[in-house]
C-alpha cells in the first residue's frame, strides 16, 4: 500500500486537499539502475470526478490514474505495479505503478590508448546497468606483462609494462551473471627504433627515432642535435637500458668523427662525449650502468660515465700509440675486451686488455700482448671465462681473479676451434691431447675438466652452436652435420647425423646455422656448389633425418638469411625465390607435427628488394626490416597476427633522402 500524505494549501475552492505520492523503496532506483521488480511510483491521478475507473495496469506498465471517485483503489493494482492509492476522496487518484525502469547491461564505448615496449601502461573499459560485474578476455590475448585488473568491478583495468610488440586483437566480455555483453578493441603496443637518414639534408646522414608496431606510422623524430651540411653521422649505439644513444659525428668534411650522447627524453639536442678533434674508431656499452667504452684512432681507450643528466670525465684506460681494433662487452655488465695492434714489418701483433668499471674508476689488465691473434675475446655466458685464440692455438683466463693468468684449452697441445654453452660453463672444443677429437670443458672452482665426446681423425671437426637451452648441441664433421644430445652428461660415440643421408653429399656447403628458440627446430642454408643457389632447409630436433625446404626453387643467390620467431612458430627468411628474380621477405609457419607449409611473400611491393637486416620485434607480432622501392631503402614493420599470418607493411621511415641506410631496434629488456 503506498503512503501518503497531506499537503494543505489553503482555502481551495472545491474544499478538497491535494495528495501526492510518498518515496516508496523504488523511488531513486532510477537513478541508480539497481530496480528490483516492480516499478516506482506514479503520477497521481487527476481530481475530477469521472465516468468508470481505468484499468489496472500490468505489472511492467504502471496503472492509470484513477478518473472518478472510485479509480483510486483500481488504478496500479496489476502484479508487480506501484500501489494505488485509497479511495478516500472522489477524484483524488492514488499513485499509479511506473514502469520497471531498463536495467539491462551495456559497455560503454572503448578506446585504449597506444602503448610502448618497457613503459608503464593503463587502459580502462567500463559498462554500466549491473549489481556486479565479471570481467574477462573472450579472445586474443594481452601482450606479455599486461593483465586484467578490477575483474569484478564496474570499469576493469589492463595494466603493467608490456615486453611485447604489435597489434592484439581482443574481445572482452562482461558478465553480470545472467547478460553478457562484449566489445572488440585492439590493444597497439610499439617498440622503439633508430635508423639513419639524410632525410633532413642531402648527404648528411642523421637519427631519426620511429615507432614500429601500429597500423599506421607517426612521423619519424631526429634524435641527434643539428650538424651542418658536410657533416654526418658514421656509428651509433643504444645504452642498454634504451634511455640514451651515443653516436660518432663530424661536422663538416674532412672533420674530426667526435663522440656524442643523446637523450630519448630530449630529442634534438646531445653533448660531446670525446675531446675536441680528436677522431673516434670504435664505440661500445658496458651492458650495464650506462657505462660507455671507446677507443680514438691513435689507439688510446676510454671509459665514460653516460648514466647522468650530464656526461662524466673520459677516463684513460689503454694507452696508444697503436691501431684502434674492437671493443667486446662483456656478459657480466662491469667489463669488455679493448683490442690494439701494432705492425712489425708486415706481420700484425695483437694487444687484448681486460677492462672493468667500478666505483667510477676504470682498471685494465693485459690478456696478451704483442702476440698473433685470429678472433678476439670469447666470452663464456656469465663473463667469468673468456678464451682468445692466437697463433699456439685456444687460451682462457678466469676473469673473475684479480690478475688473471693464461691456461690452455687444450693442455699440451693444440686446439683451434670453440663453442660456449648459453647457459652454463662449460665449452666444446676441437683438440688433439690426449687424442684428436671433439671435446666438452667443464669449468668448476676456476679449473677445466675435458672428455671426449668425439673421436676424431676421419674428418674435420668444427663445434657450431649449442642450443639456447643449453642442452644440444650442432657441430660439423666435412660436410655432414651432426648432433650431441644431452651434452653435459653425454659420452664418446653419442653424435648422429643430423642431415638426412644424402644431405650431406648433396649439399657440400651449408652454413647460417641456427636453432629456434624452443630448441626444436634447427635451420640452415645449403648450396650444390659455389655456383649454386643457397636453399633454406629446416630439420626437427625430434626426426633428424628429416630436412623441409619451406619454399620453391631459389634463383640467382638463393636465400640469404633466415630469423626465428622469438615464440618458435615460424620463420622469416630473405631469398630470390621463383617466380620472383629479387630478393623477397618470406614466411613460414612451423607447425608441431607436419611438414612447414610453403613459405608466402610477404614484402611489399613485389618488386622491393629487401635487405638482409632483418628483425622480430620483441614478441612475435612484428618483423622490421629495410627494402630498397624505386632506389632507396626504406625501414617497414610488418605485422603478425596471432596465427602467423602477416598483414601489409608499414613503411615507417617513408621515403627518406636518398634512403635508410641501417637502423637498430631499442634493445629488449
Amino acid at each position: 500500500m503506498a503512503c501518503k500524505y497531506w499537503l494543505l494549501f489553503g482555502l481551495l475552492t472545491v474544499g478538497a486537499a491535494s495528495t501526492a505520492a510518498c518515496s516508496s523503496k523504488f523511488s531513486s532506483c532510477q537513478a541508480s539502475r539497481t530496480c528490483e521488480p516492480g516499478g516506482a511510483g506514479g503520477t497521481a491521478g487527476t481530481a475530477e470526478a469521472g465516468a468508470g475507473g481505468a484499468q489496472a495496469g500490468a505489472a511492467d506498465e504502471g496503472g492509470n490514474a484513477g478518473q472518478d471517485d472510485q479509480s483510486g483503489a483500481g488504478a496500479g493494482a496489476g502484479a508487480g505495479a506501484g500501489a494505488a492509492g485509497s479511495a478516500d476522496d472522489a477524484g483524488s487518484g492514488g499513485a499509479a505503478g511506473a514502469a520497471n525502469v531498463d536495467t539491462e547491461l551495456e559497455i560503454e564505448s572503448t578506446t585504449l590508448a597506444t602503448g610502448k615496449t618497457y613503459v608503464p601502461f593503463t587502459g580502462t573499459v567500463s559498462a554500466s546497468g549491473a549489481a556486479r560485474y565479471n570481467w574477462s578476455i573472450k579472445s586474443g590475448t594481452l601482450p606479455a606483462g599486461l593483465s586484467l585488473q578490477g575483474a569484478q568491478s564496474a570499469t576493469v583495468t589492463i595494466a603493467g609494462t608490456p615486453t611485447e610488440a604489435g597489434q592484439f586483437p581482443l574481445t572482452v566480455s562482461v558478465t553480470d551473471g545472467s547478460t553478457t555483453k562484449t566489445v572488440d578493441v585492439t590493444l597497439v603496443v610499439t617498440h622503439s627504433a633508430l635508423f639513419l637518414s639524410d632525410r633532413n639534408i642531402s648527404g648528411v646522414n642523421e637519427l631519426f627515432i620511429a615507432q614500429l608496431g601500429a597500423a599506421t606510422a607517426s612521423a619519424p623524430v631526429q634524435l641527434n642535435a643539428s650538424i651542418p651540411s658536410g657533416g654526418s653521422i658514421t656509428s651509433y649505439a643504444w645504452s642498454p637500458d634504451g634511455s640514451k644513444v651515443m653516436y660518432v659525428a663530424t661536422q663538416s668534411v674532412g672533420g674530426a668523427a667526435e663522440l656524442w650522447v643523446a637523450s630519448l627524453a630530449s630529442p634534438g639536442s646531445a653533448q660531446r662525449v670525446s675531446a675536441a678533434g680528436v677522431t673516434v674508431a670504435n664505440i661500445a656499452w658496458l651492458l650495464s650502468g650506462n657505462i660507455a667504452a671507446y677507443n680514438t684512432s691513435t689507439g688510446d681507450a676510454y671509459l665514460v660515465d653516460l648514466s647522468g643528466a650530464t656526461a662524466g670525465l673520459s677516463k684513460l684506460v689503454v694507452s696508444g700509440p697503436t691501431i684502434p681494433r674492437d671493443l667486446t662487452p662483456s656478459p657480466n655488465g662491469i667489463g669488455a675486451s679493448i683490442a690494439t695492434s701494432t705492425l712489425t714489418g708486415t706481420v700484425n701483433l695483437y694487444t687484448f686488455n681486460y677492462v672493468t668499471w667500478s666505483g667510477g674508476s676504470p682498471k685494465s689488465v693485459v690478456l696478451v700482448e704483442n702476440d698473433v691473434a685470429s678472433s678476439g675475446v670469447d666470452f663464456s655466458y656469465d663473463g667469468r671465462f673468456g678464451f682468445i685464440t692466437d697463433g699456439g692455438g685456444v687460451h682462457w683466463w678466469d676473469l673473475s681473479l684479480p690478475s688473471p693468468t693464461s691456461e690452455d684449452l687444450n693442455a699440451n697441445g693444440h686446439s683451434a676451434w670453440s663453442s660456449w654453452s648459453p647457459t652454463s660453463q662449460a665449452v666444446l672444443f676441437e683438440g688433439n691431447t690426449p687424442s684428436e677429437g671433439l671435446y666438452r670443458g667443464v669449468f668448476a672452482g676456476g679449473n677445466m675438466t675435458s672428455t671426449l665426446l668425439v673421436q676424431g681423425g676421419t674428418c674435420t671437426l668444427l663445434p657450431r652452436l649449442w642450443s639456447p637451452d643449453g642442452r644440444q648441441a650442432l657441430f660439423s664433421c666435412d660436410n655432414d652435420l651432426r648432433g650431441i644430445g644431452s651434452v653435459m652428461t653425454a659420452t664418446v660415440g653419442a653424435d648422429f647425423s643430423v642431415l638426412s643421408s644424402d644431405s650431406s653429399n648433396a649439399h657440400p656447403n651449408v652454413d647460417s646455422i641456427g636453432w629456434s628458440p624452443d630448441s626444436k627446430w634447427i635451420g640452415y642454408r645449403a648450396s650444390q656448389g659455389a655456383q649454386t643457389p643457397y636453399d633454406l632447409y629446416l630439420i626437427r630436433w625430434s626426426a633428424p633425418g628429416v630436412a623441409y625446404k619451406p619454399h620453391a626453387n631459389s634463383v640467382n643467390k638463393g636465400v640469404a638469411t633466415q630469423v626465428f620467431a622469438p615464440d618458435s612458430q615460424s620463420v622469416a627468411f630473405v631469398g630470390a625465390i621463383a617466380p620472383q628474380s629479387n630478393a623477397g621477405l618470406y614466411l613460414s609457419k612451423l607447425p608441431p607435427t607436419s611438414a612447414p607449409p610453403t613459405a608466402a611473400l610477404v614484402s611489399l611491393p613485389a618488386s622491393a628488394v629487401v635487405q638482409t637486416d632483418v628483425n622480430w620485434l620483441p614478441g612475435s607480432r612484428a618483423i622490421a626490416y629495410r627494402a630498397t622501392v624505386a632506389g632507396a631503402a626504406q625501414l617497414f614493420a610488418l605485422p603478425i597476427a596471432a596465427d602467423g599470418t602477416a598483414g601489409n607493411p608499414v613503411s615507417v621511415s617513408g621515403v627518406s633522402g636518398s634512403g635508410v641506410s641501417s637502423y637498430q631496434l631499442e634493445p629488449a629488456q
